[in-house]
């Protein structure tokens, strides 16, 4: 269970309920300062995966569904994940890709995002690229996407929509950069990537349960570095 409602106005509980296949249950609600908690947005989601070793990688299909509802508006959304393959499992340098196609729907307007994750290629480079379209219940281009699925995201709203000899042609605004991902924190190389949010998971807390695993007396030591 996190709670963050004072400075993050969001609490999250997780749940891993089954072992074997691991699988977790989410529950998260956001507020604002003049809200209750679950009045700016709730998201629920359960996870669990297919994975399949193939000697040099490591293919891990995601299971399950995510639903992200923001109840003033009645926007509902939906969502499964895409593949994640890890790369150099036995020996070299670990990196991963991301691949697949995936469908974000809102099932109050009738609005359904296809994106697609396009794979590695060793001819055609580490891509790392996402593209797709924002189409309405007409089944009508509205949106274009295009970018990295690990840097930043940007879209364009389709101005007119005309077709030559059967080939659909699209006439588009300037993009503008819907999400762009948080620069690393300094010196987070040296601890596994982390980032802040996830640091600050460790740190000490007053009124916890005495089970809480932050205060077992190794993981203090961890934390200071007393390795020894």
């Amino acid at each position: 269970e996190c709670d963050r409602t004072d400075d993050k106005h969001f609490r999250i509980f997780s749940e891993q309920v089954t072992h074997h296949p691991p699988m977790v249950a989410q529950y998260c609600e956001s507020s604002s300062p003049d809200t209750t908690p679950g009045e700016v947005w709730k998201c629920w989601q359960e996870f669990t995966m297919r994975s399949q070793f193939m000697g040099v990688y490591l293919d891990v299909v995601p299971l399950g569904i995510a639903h992200l509802v923001f109840p003033k508006s009645g926007n509902h959304y939906t969502w499964r994940k895409v593949t994640t393959t890890v790369h150099n499992v036995v020996a070299g340098k670990l990196w991963i890709d991301q691949h697949g196609e995936m469908e974000v729907i809102n099932h109050h307007t009738g609005d359904i995002c296809h994106m697609k994750f396009v794979p590695y290629s060793y001819f055609g480079g580490g891509s790392k690229k996402v593209k797709g379209t924002i189409t309405n219940e007409n089944n009508q281009v509205k949106w274009v996407l295009n970018g990295t699925w690990d840097s930043t995201l940007e879209g364009s709203r389709v101005v007119r929509e005309s077709t030559t000899k059967g080939k659909s042609n699209l006439e588009i605004e300037d993009s503008k950069v819907l999400w762009k991902v948080n620069p690393p924190y300094p010196g987070s190389e040296n601890f596994y990537h982390f980032t802040q949010f996830a640091c600050e998971l460790n740190e000490e807390e007053e009124g916890v349960a005495p089970t809480d695993c932050r205060l077992r007396p190794d993981q203090r030591l961890m934390e200071n570095g007393s390795w020894e």
